[in-house]
């Protein structure tokens, strides 16, 4: 993240591991079964700031290996992932919700595989699904695979959603090429509330784009990056911290 003091990115540290005393925790992706509300605080302390990514049962289709560690999977048949209406669906986005409200959470993460491809069909479960999800007090956000959807395609799904949400005035959508378009130093980008620098986590051009962003940072800067990858000590004019942590279930 780029705060006004400096740029703090994310390191991964155990659902188990003693509370890391950081403002900012994801409760990650790698979880066969949600975690329990005591457990997450546990591990992250009380007056840590939570958001958290939706249970893949909503997501992911049968065939994905966390399944086998459920302690109670959806049976073979069940119609589960690729936002099918069921009742395991059902299921899965109540104990999400609650999870959220538990951990007064600020948003929740839907990340689709690569096998939830750009189709009319997809198109129109997602934006059934975020109708009936959505609430006051959570922000709902969507990150597709790389090559699943084409740019185009998913921003006319994000712009139809938000018009059926009655909030289409105040989103603004742009695709351009990210380097190519900070460089242009856009009012849009330094005075924005917060800016998120997803996945590709590998991505070679994700230190350009923090470096151009530390030039005129905004109020706060997300970069997600894999935990192999090594930042520089500094970005533009800022200097790094690392104080955003995503709880991982252990192996």
């Amino acid at each position: 993240m780029i705060a006004p003091d400096g740029i703090q990115v994310g390191v991964p540290v155990s659902l188990k591991g003693p509370p890391p005393g950081t403002p900012l925790a994801e409760v990650g992706a790698d979880f066969a079964d949600l975690p329990q509300p005591k457990e997450v605080r546990t591990a992250t302390g009380k007056t840590t700031a939570v958001s958290l990514i939706a249970s893949l049962v909503l997501t992911h289709r049968r065939s994905d290996p966390r399944y086998r560690a459920m302690k109670n999977p959806p049976p073979e048949h069940a119609a589960v992932g690729h936002f099918e209406r069921s009742r395991w669906t059902d299921e899965a986005w109540t104990d999400t919700d609650g999870l959220a409200r538990a951990l007064d959470a600020g948003a929740v993460l839907l990340q689709t595989p690569a096998s939830f491809k750009a189709s009319t069909e997809h198109a129109t479960r997602l934006e059934n699904f975020v109708a009936h999800a959505m609430r006051p007090q959570v922000s709902l956000a969507w990150e597709w695979m790389k090559g699943s959807w084409p740019d185009r395609k998913a921003l006319d799904l994000v712009a139809q959603t938000a018009e059926s949400l009655g909030c289409a005035d105040r989103c603004r959508l742009i695709a351009a090429d990210v380097l190519t378009w900070l460089r242009r130093g856009p009012e849009e980008a330094v005075t924005a509330d917060i800016a998120l620098l997803d996945a590709p986590y590998r991505d070679e051009q994700l230190e350009d784009a923090l470096r151009l962003l530390g030039d005129r940072p905004p109020a706060l800067v997300v970069c997600e990056h894999h935990r192999r990858r090594r930042l520089n000590e500094r970005i533009g004019r800022e200097a790094v911290r690392r104080i955003f942590v995503v709880l991982a279930a252990d192996d």
